[in-house]
């Protein structure tokens, strides 16, 4: 009873249909409410959050499984942020629900100002890389013809190496956007072996400094999709880093791409209208067959992503701690 008093978090306990049994003092802060004019009214009047959704993460909670999400609301005319906890407990007649909320509007704060300076960061790369890049390729374009081939072979290295800077450039922005939970929609057809080779490519000395074979798997027919290259890109080289670095020496890191059979889904309606789920391709425009999916996979001969570790491995900057040492970013 003294943690639940005294605790700096809004807590409070309710029923299966998320009527409140008990608030904690930190709980009637949020609303301005004493305990006595909380207790059996819905938990809607602490944390604004449309019914229907609350009533999904009940349903999941009572199953057993914890639910976690952020809600804001006003407090003293200021806006607050939480991030809201919610499990099973069990109580003497039946199953409760253990609400825990605690502020994040400082991580909140902390989150705006590092978009500002990202943006700020952005704008000030952009400037010097088009004057590397358009004074490189002018270089190339005006080399006499008996130039020495290495130099032509340095200048097409830095041409491409500027290209990647500026792909990097906009990968800041967009995981920004996706941070936001804004849509990405600067999406193109991305033809998935080109993709995949760009990877290899890039990696492979990666993979050569520690003794580790990477190759690919790849059919002779992908279809082409639709996505973000360069997030889809990051993502791949990511894991293929990963599997660079726990594996063995001398073993091999496989990428391997295939279509698979998945549930048929209802075709999303963009911001623009109903899409009909064709996309161009050279000859003409090609449907792709209906509930099917893309796979791409990593293989590699590490010892693997430990099952405490793998609810946790999407949550930001957390690592796999390892007895050898070696961890990603």
């Amino acid at each position: 009873r003294g943690l639940f008093e005294n605790s700096p978090d809004a807590i409070a306990i309710l029923d299966s249909n998320g009527v409140l049994i008990d608030v904690n003092p930190a709980a009637c802060q949020i609303t301005g409410h004493t305990r006595e004019e909380l207790i059996g009214h819905n938990i809607g009047v602490i944390n604004d959050v449309p019914q229907p959704r609350f009533r999904r993460a009940i349903e999941q909670a009572l199953g057993g499984k914890p639910v976690v999400y952020e809600f804001g609301t006003l407090v003293a005319s200021k806006m607050r942020y939480y991030e809201a906890h919610l499990a099973r407990v069990e109580q003497e007649t039946d199953a409760s629900l253990l609400w825990v909320a605690h502020d994040v509007t400082g991580r909140r704060e902390l989150d705006h100002w590092r978009e500002e300076l990202t943006g700020i960061t952005v704008h000030n790369l952009r400037n010097p890389l088009t004057w590397v890049q358009t004074g490189t390729m002018a270089a190339r374009m005006f080399l006499p013809e008996d130039t020495d081939p290495d130099v032509f072979t340095a200048l097409d290295k830095a041409i491409k190496g500027t290209s990647r800077l500026e792909q990097q450039i906009d990968l800041l922005l967009n995981i920004n956007r996706a941070e936001a939970g804004q849509e990405l929609t600067d999406q193109e057809p991305v033809m998935v072996p080109g993709l995949v080779n760009d990877v290899i490519e890039l990696l492979s000395p990666r993979a050569g400094a520690h003794r580790v074979r990477l190759c690919s798997e790849l059919p002779e027919t992908l279809p082409v999709v639709l996505g973000n290259r360069n997030m889809l890109s990051w993502s791949l080289e990511n894991l293929v880093d990963n599997a660079i670095k726990v594996s063995p020496e001398n073993e091999e890191v496989i990428v391997r791409a295939s279509v698979i059979a998945t549930p048929v889904l209802p075709q999303p309606t963009m911001p623009d209208g109903p899409t009909d789920g064709r996309s161009e391709v050279a000859g003409g425009t090609a449907e792709p067959p209906r509930g099917t999916a893309l796979h791409i996979s990593v293989i590699d001969r590490g010892p693997g992503i430990p099952t405490s570790d793998r609810e946790r491995i999407f949550r930001k900057f957390h690592q796999v701690r390892r007895p050898e040492g070696k961890k990603g970013s």
